[in-house]
């Protein structure tokens, strides 16, 4: 196994491997890696690839020493990848799963951003080919919430997601990474965006919220739209970034899920 292609939110990841010789930390690293990704692996031949990274069998050339707050104490930094162009990475066999996973991360958001896609981190209800989902307002307190959603919601989950735009509506597709509650559920399929809902503390129904302007802040808190406004590197793609993200908001429906106090 020399390569492997990723297909995620329909891009193509094509990862090479490239040591110089075999060994079994090498190859158990590999099948890892094959585990890790099992459900995104394109089986079939990939008619284009949108990025590419290598991982090269390469001993640590360079440490990065800093210095803490606390005197006596000195972190140390390993670098973990280098860009070698527009569309590819170069990384290294000694790095971890989840070091990995931060690349392919940095790698997707490229790519969506080039293409006004976003990230949501929230909770989701995963439907046959929808997906409904929902936002916690100010002032709750997420485990509570969660213990009575779960009674009321039985699919509920939480985790990251990729959003892209196909035509007119907004499609959710999963992301690979360790620590994401979705990953029992990981597919690569997208799932149109049905409904959104704001979890809220009151009397305990659902309603259809008009004036959606008035939470834009809260909303964009679970997105990585901001971080994408600060990058000096996206900053030619932040306004079309912004521009898809009050259109998604626009385009579907939003509810209050009202929650009763007493269950709080």
């Amino acid at each position: 196994m020399n390569k492997l292609i990723l297909r995620i939110a329909e891009y193509n990841i094509q990862i090479t491997f490239k040591e110089k010789q075999r060994s079994i930390i090498i190859d158990r690293f590999k099948e890892e890696i094959k585990d890790h990704y099992k459900n995104f692996i394109l089986l079939e031949t990939a008619k284009r690839i949108d990025y590419k990274i290598d991982i090269i069998d390469q001993k640590i050339l360079s440490l990065d020493f800093i210095k803490e707050n606390t005197p006596s104490k000195i972190q140390a930094l390993i670098p973990y990848f280098e860009r070698r162009s527009m569309n590819k990475v170069t990384t290294y066999f000694y790095i971890s799963l989840d070091l990995l996973d931060q690349i392919l991360k940095h790698v997707l958001e490229r790519l969506l951003v080039k293409n006004g896609g976003f990230i949501l981190n929230t909770y989701f209800e995963f439907t046959n080919k929808n997906v409904n989902i929902f936002f916690l307002n100010k002032g709750l307190e997420e485990k509570n919430v969660l213990t009575v959603l779960k009674t009321k919601i039985r699919l509920l989950t939480k985790g990251g997601v990729f959003v892209k735009k196909m035509r007119r509506d907004f499609y959710l597709y999963h992301a690979p990474f360790n620590g994401n509650r979705l990953s029992r559920e990981q597919t690569n399929f997208g799932y149109k965006t049905d409904k959104l809902f704001l979890i809220e503390n009151s009397k305990g129904y659902v309603e259809k919220i008009i004036n959606k302007k008035q939470y834009l802040d809260l909303f964009l808190r679970f997105s990585n739209i901001l971080s994408i406004q600060r990058s000096i590197e996206y900053k030619q793609n932040a306004s079309q970034c912004m521009k898809n993200f009050l259109g998604f908001l626009n385009r579907y429906d939003l509810f209050s899920y009202q929650l009763s106090k007493k269950n709080h």
